[in-house]
């Protein structure tokens, strides 16, 4: 009987190793992932949240709030060698950049891996049209024996009644030694927008807010309305500035006065309507938020030195001595090798 053999061919394919991830740096980390370094056990790690962006008034008419300035957590911390460790590093909120409207918050910077945990600083909160941003709060940080401290408030700018044209300073980003500082409010007496929290202490330190935008001088003026940004690390970025002129028409009877297409807004002021016609140029907008930070700080210990290699022993030659000359000899001689004669 015949038998048919079938043979079922198997196809193995080499499947690509993972990448390993760059070791962890002395200094500040890229968001990712990173290697413990080889013969490191412990470092210290210090996180800036991001700074929250600074807002912008309702039809852009009146200076704006001001975002608040990231927290910071840190502190020492065990690894284990070759761990993955996963970074997150905060964005910086963006500024507003339509009326009425608040900017964006600021994101968080974490670190987690190899037993980590609670080691996260939170993102300053985006300032609105007049209420200016948190600071970034601590209640994330729960490390043990991490330093924690809050970023500053975004400055705020008051209610449109009060016809502030600036706006209201960024909160400082806070530092491994100290909490950021509030930006300064805007005040109706003022033509340059207030001034940004002082960052906070220590190494790493927290940067300074954004300073708030300034009010439009005159027809032609090269000021600048629109809110900067916040210092790295963390810091909040400043409110929008007033970026038209206010243009009283005194007198006249509720006049709706038209400039680039925008009808202007009317304000009752002393039972007299008057209008004040924007005259926009260049578009305001709120200074965006820094970045925050991941630093750590260890020590890789030196490599052992490689010992030399041990050298092979030279066997010494056995010499032969008087005893076992002869007693060769005589071994030879018995055997017929020495000394024999050819046998005819």
């Amino acid at each position: 009987m015949k038998f048919q053999h079938t043979y079922l061919m198997t196809a193995i394919f080499a499947l690509p190793m993972a990448a390993q991830a760059a070791n962890c740096v002395n200094g500040p980390n890229a968001p990712g992932t990173c290697t413990v370094p080889l013969g490191v056990t412990s470092m210290t790690i210090h996180a800036i949240g991001g700074g929250g962006g600074g807002g912008m008034d309702q039809t852009a008419l009146y200076g704006a709030a001001a975002g608040g300035g990231g927290s910071h957590c840190g502190g020492p911390v065990t690894v284990t060698p070759g761990a993955t460790l996963t970074v997150v590093v905060g964005s910086g909120g963006a500024g507003a950049t339509t009326a009425d409207s608040s900017g964006a918050g600021g994101g968080y910077s974490e670190v987690t891996g190899s037993g980590i945990a609670g080691l996260r600083a939170n993102g300053g909160g985006g300032g609105g049209p007049s209420v200016g941003g948190t600071g970034g709060t601590t209640d994330a940080c729960t490390l043990a024996g991490a330093s924690e401290f809050a970023g500053g408030n975004g400055g705020a700018s008051p209610n449109p009644e009060t016809l502030v044209d600036t706006g209201g300073g960024g909160g400082g980003g806070a530092g491994s030694a100290g909490a950021g500082s509030n930006g300064v409010d805007a005040v109706a007496a003022d033509t340059t927008g207030a001034a940004g929290g002082a960052g906070g202490t220590g190494a790493p330190a927290g940067g300074t807010g954004g300073k708030g935008g300034d009010a439009w001088g005159s027809p032609g003026s090269s000021v600048d309305t629109s809110g900067v940004s916040g210092n790295a690390p963390g810091a909040g970025g400043g409110g929008a500035g007033v970026p038209c002129g206010d243009v009283l028409s005194g007198g006249q009877e509720c006049a709706s006065f038209t400039e680039n297409g925008a009808r202007c807004n009317e304000v009752l002021i002393q039972n007299l309507c008057s209008a004040y016609c924007q005259v926009c140029a260049t578009p305001t907008t709120g200074g965006s938020g820094a970045n925050g930070v991941v630093l750590m700080s260890f020590v890789v210990p030196p490599p052992r030195p490689t010992p030399p290699p041990t050298p092979t022993p030279v066997q010494p030659v056995p010499v032969m001595g008087l005893m076992g000359a002869g007693v060769l000899a005589a071994l030879l001689g018995a055997a017929g090798l020495l000394g024999f004669r050819r046998r005819k």
